[in-house]
């Protein structure tokens, strides 16, 4: 279970082929360069992503499309401030 004391910045964006949403947290790196940050999907989970690169073949997801999302990551222990990415 995730252990923090602030609240964690998270992008919810809807992918524009299937649809499924992913979780993208900017501010935490999941790379020693800094280059990709954490991300986390339904199916696999947690993982790294390229935040620029995801951006324009996603879209901001809907409240009703991150909820089970948001909901799951709330489980584990995150407290998330959702931030919009246009």
């Amino acid at each position: 279970m995730i252990q923090n004391t602030e609240k964690t910045n998270v992008v919810f964006r809807t992918w524009r082929k299937s649809m499924n949403v992913v979780a993208l947290f900017p501010d935490i790196p999941s790379d020693i360069h800094g280059r990709f940050c954490s991300s986390y999907e339904h199916t696999g989970q947690h993982g790294g992503a390229y935040y620029n690169g995801i951006i324009p073949v996603t879209r901001p997801a809907k409240p009703e499309e991150y909820y089970d999302l948001m909901r799951e990551l709330e489980k584990i222990g995150y407290d998330l401030n959702i931030k919009i990415k246009k």
